[in-house]
C-alpha cells in the first residue's frame, strides 16, 4: 500500500461528525516530533525562498520541486473528506501530507528516512485534536508551540537531541 493509499484510508475511517477531542500524549509528543523534523527538514534544503517558511508550507516549495504533484482526483478526495471538519487547519494538513507522499512515491532523495514525516499531523486530524495558529504560536489543543525563530528553535533541539545520543 503506498503512503497515499495509507492516508486517505485513515482519513475514510474518521468519523467526521465526532466532536473535537482533547490532545493525548502521543498527538503532543507527535507535534514536537514533527516540528524538530520539519525544521531539520527545511535546514538541511535550504533556499532563499525558503526565508519565512512556516511549519505547515508545501514540502513541494521547500524543495523547489515542479516535476512531482498530488494527482488531482486524491487532493479532491483529501480535501473534501477534511472538508467535513470545522477545525480550519485540517485541510492544510491533509493537502501537505498528500504532497509529502507524492514526493515519497517519486523517490525524491529529500525523503528517505523520512517518509513517517508528515505522520503527526494526520494523526491530529485523525483523533480529531484541534489546531490552529494563533499570536504567533501553534496551538494543539492547550499546548502552545512558539513559531518565532521555529526552523532554528526546533531544528536546533533535534541536533542537540542527536548529538547527545
Amino acid at each position: 500500500m503506498t503512503n497515499t493509499e495509507k492516508i486517505l484510508n485513515a482519513l475514510r475511517a474518521v468519523n467526521w461528525a465526532a466532536a473535537p477531542q482533547p490532545a493525548d500524549h502521543k498527538d503532543l509528543e507527535g507535534t514536537t516530533a514533527y516540528l524538530q523534523m520539519y525544521a531539520r527538514f527545511i535546514l538541511e534544503n535550504q533556499q532563499a525562498s525558503n526565508q519565512g517558511v512556516t511549519p505547515f508550507a508545501s514540502p513541494l516549495q521547500v524543495l523547489g520541486v515542479q516535476d512531482v504533484h498530488v494527482q488531482q482526483s486524491i487532493a479532491d478526495e483529501g480535501q473534501k473528506l477534511a472538508g467535513q471538519s470545522p477545525l480550519s487547519y485540517d485541510k492544510v494538513f491533509v493537502m501537505r501530507a498528500l504532497e509529502w507522499a507524492a514526493l515519497c512515491e517519486s523517490g525524491h532523495p529529500s525523503t528517505i528516512g523520512r517518509e513517517a514525516m508528515f505522520d503527526p499531523l494526520i494523526g491530529l486530524v485523525i483523533n480529531r485534536v484541534p489546531a490552529m495558529v494563533r499570536k504567533g504560536h501553534w496551538v494543539v489543543d492547550e499546548s502552545m508551540y512558539p513559531l518565532l525563530d521555529w526552523v532554528n528553535r526546533y531544528g536546533k533541539q533535534l541536533n542537540s537531541a542527536c548529538e547527545q545520543n
